[in-house]
């Protein structure tokens, strides 16, 4: 709200003033001609302006949508909330979040396309299967957002060590890809296996685990692909668990004999707390596709020119290439295997 108000005042007074002396008291002589002229001139110009300008501009803004949504449940403990107004509201906005206490949760709040969206990360991850309160207000008119969070973020029911020799299924056709959106499509037209996810070694500070290639069986089971890949990963930090973050420099999917390199694979997620799945589930890396565009299409510029068509651009590989793809998919869950042991007996 703004208010501006000019005040503009000019005066201007001319006066002049001519009194006549008292007549000599001597007459003139005979024959002369007195001459007394007297000329008064009085002007009084006054000119007053007043001039009052007041500008008030409405607050217009308000709360398009937020997400979570009123009412949602089951909200990923780890995921930043966003709110969305009809018009940039940087300036304008103020929010808060609280618990189910009615505490005040700390947060941080970022704003994206060009101040149209906020986006609040709590200073510390929510908890698992509890309920919070967004509170917005801009422009003076205030909304309220509750939600929940699910179960991924409570704790584990049993000791960490029950996860060990635990698989569990990622199918890659099942995720959904933000980089590049929908790539989950391109990988079905090859047939691409799920990959099994093993639980070798887990404590209170690392987890380990044992990557393999699977195949479905007819009866719906699972089995690790016969002559198929499988990858020791690194241990992996376990101190915020359940949640685990895992990384393998380099591993190599295989479509009926053909290469898709990955490089800097990222497996991250949150066990449930009685460990039948892993939500939350990320998977990134950048994969190099010139041998499976090249062993498809005989061309392997294919795929990046492909996605430039679609506004999309490839980025370097190792040798400085630009035929890779930076892979993205986010919010995948994992379903444990049942029965299945795909850990190597040593």
């Amino acid at each position: 709200m703004s208010r501006t108000t000019l005040f503009l005042v000019i005066a201007f007074g001319l006066s002049a003033c001519k009194c006549n002396e008292d007549p000599d008291d001597t007459a003139p002589p005979e024959g002369d001609t007195d001459t007394d002229t007297d000329t008064d001139t009085d002007t009084d110009s006054d000119t007053d302006t007043d001039t009052d300008t007041d500008t008030d501009t409405d607050c217009t803004a308000s709360v398009v949508e937020s997400s979570p949504e009123d009412e949602a449940s089951d909200w990923y403990y780890r995921d930043p909330l966003q709110v969305l107004f009809s018009e940039a509201a940087m300036d304008l906005a103020s929010i808060a979040l609280s618990d189910e206490a009615g505490d005040p949760v700390d947060v941080s709040v970022a704003w994206e396309s060009s101040d149209f969206v906020a986006v609040i990360t709590p200073d510390a991850v929510l908890a698992g299967s509890s309920a919070y309160l967004l509170e917005v207000e801009v422009c003076d008119i205030a909304t309220e957002f509750a939600f929940s969070t699910g179960i991924y973020g409570s704790e584990l029911d049993e000791e960490v060590a029950a996860l060990e020799h635990n698989t569990y299924v990622l199918d890659l056709e099942e995720v959904t890809f933000t980089e590049p959106e929908n790539f989950e499509l391109l990988l079905g037209m090859f047939g691409v296996n799920p990959l099994l996810v093993g639980i070798s070694q887990a404590d209170s500070k690392t987890l380990t685990l044992y990557v393999a290639e699977g195949k479905l069986r007819s009866d719906g089971t699972y089995k690790v692909l016969p002559d198929g890949r499988a990858w020791l990963f690194d241990p992996a930090d376990f101190t915020s668990q359940p949640y685990f973050h895992a990384q393998q420099d380099e591993l190599s999917l295989d479509y009926d004999g053909v290469e898709l390199p990955i490089a800097d694979f990222v497996l991250e997620g949150t066990f449930a707390p009685d460990g039948s799945s892993i939500g939350g589930l990320t998977v990134s890396g950048i994969a190099d596709t010139r041998q499976i565009a090249d062993a498809y299409y005989n061309d392997e510029y294919y795929f990046c020119e492909f996605l430039t068509d679609w506004g999309m651009a490839c980025v370097a590989c190792a040798d400085g290439e630009e035929l890779c793809l930076e892979l993205l998919a986010e919010d995948g869950v994992a379903p444990i295997a049942p029965d299945l042991d795909i850990i190597p007996v040593e």
